[in-house]
Order: structure tokens, then C-alpha cells, then sequence
């Protein structure tokens, strides 16, 4: 088989790993292999073919090294709670800005810090502006809220 012919089959493996990094959840388990076929392909293009397998492997360990301990970080802030998008707001407290009607389905407003979102009553019972509320689901971009209790005595 000859260098540029390799070459074209080390970029297709090359994009096929870097699509699949992109499509997979994870983080970077496919990156350095695609890194490593990256360089594998560059190696054949410029005629080192017999070469290319070896480029492949040294290129992917030192890219897997490389890349693990931002992989791990990743990974512990997934699993450690730190949530993203909405779901931040899970448990945190709102300020009801525009009354929340009862029945399913019906939306007020609540403010949380500077941002305003589309609450639902968590029971369908309806919760008057002014009330302080508890977010206890997202969903999209509606959150299901309740009144927040306050516990008196001890």
C-alpha cells in the first residue's frame, strides 16, 4: 500500500474518532486516539508510511497522558454535583414576581438572583407574589416550585 493511500486511511480514521468525541458523552477517551491518527496520516502524507503505525501509538499514549488529568476533572465535577444549565437551580430559592395560579400546567414568574423563569406550583395550589419558594424540578425551561416552609420552635 502506498504512503498516500495510508494517509487518506489514517484522516478518515482521524475524523471518525474526532466525530465520535463530539457525539459521545465522555470526556476525551476518543480525543487522543484521533490525535494519534492525525499524526499517523501527516506522517504517511509526507512518505514516512512504514512509520505511520508507530507515530499512531507513541502519539495516542503521549495524547492519553496528556489529556487524563483534565479528564478527571471533568469527570469528579459530573459526579460531585455541580450541575449545569438549569438543573443549577435545583433546591435553590426563588421570589414569586408574578402569582402562580392553581392547576396543572399554570405558570407564574419567580425571580432567582438576576433571572426570571416560568414556575408551575409543585401541588397546583396557587402561590401569591412576594412568597419565597424552593425549586423542585426543571424541566425544559419551566421550573416546578413550592412555598418554602419555615419551621418555628425547637
Amino acid at each position: 500500500m502506498n504512503s498516500q493511500t495510508l494517509a487518506i486511511i489514517w484522516f478518515a480514521i482521524a475524523a471518525t474518532l474526532g466525530t465520535g468525541e463530539i457525539l459521545i458523552a465522555g470526556s476525551f477517551y476518543l480525543a487522543p486516539f484521533g490525535v494519534g491518527a492525525l499524526a499517523a496520516a501527516i506522517t504517511a502524507a509526507l512518505g514516512g508510511g512504514g512509520l505511520s503505525f508507530l507515530v499512531f501509538v507513541v502519539v495516542s499514549v503521549v495524547a492519553f497522558l496528556a489529556l487524563r488529568p483534565l479528564s478527571r476533572k471533568l469527570d469528579k465535577n459530573a459526579t460531585s454535583g455541580l450541575a449545569l444549565g438549569a438543573e443549577r437551580l435545583m433546591e435553590s430559592e426563588g421570589t414569586v414576581i408574578e402569582a402562580i395560579p392553581t392547576g396543572p400546567g399554570e405558570a407564574g414568574m419567580i425571580k432567582i438572583g438576576s433571572e426570571t423563569w416560568r414556575a408551575e406550583s409543585h401541588d397546583n395550589q396557587a402561590i401569591k407574589v412576594g412568597a419565597v419558594v424552593n425549586i423542585t424540578e426543571v424541566t425544559g425551561t419551566r421550573l416546578t416550585v413550592k412555598p418554602k416552609t419555615t419551621e418555628q420552635g425547637a
